[in-house]
């Protein structure tokens, strides 16, 4: 395990379990490599695109990869961090 604290911005590896097997079926490893800081865009559209194919990859890896729970948790994590984002009066216009 790693001493990673929320808000450390070093070098980070992460070693977390995987879903258990199903049956003789194991789940793979899983292995999530930011490489490269987020290009320049030319557009709204370009960036867009980009973030709805980089967090569908890291979703549909997670979903395939980890334990319901801890699905749950990373949910329930990312919703926290982002209420502020949510939050606005009901009824109010899109």
């Amino acid at each position: 395990m790693t001493n990673y604290q929320a808000g450390d911005w070093r070098d980070t590896t992460l070693h977390v379990y995987r879903a258990g097997a199903i049956g003789e079926q194991h789940v793979p490893t899983l292995a999530i490599i930011a490489h490269a800081e987020m290009p320049e865009f030319n557009s709204l559209d370009e960036a867009r695109a980009l973030y709805v194919d980089e967090g569908t990859k890291i979703a549909d890896a997670l979903i395939q990869h980890l334990a319901g729970g801890v699905l749950d948790q990373i949910l329930l994590r990312l919703l926290t961090a982002r209420a502020s984002l949510l939050r606005g009066p009901v009824g109010a216009a899109a």
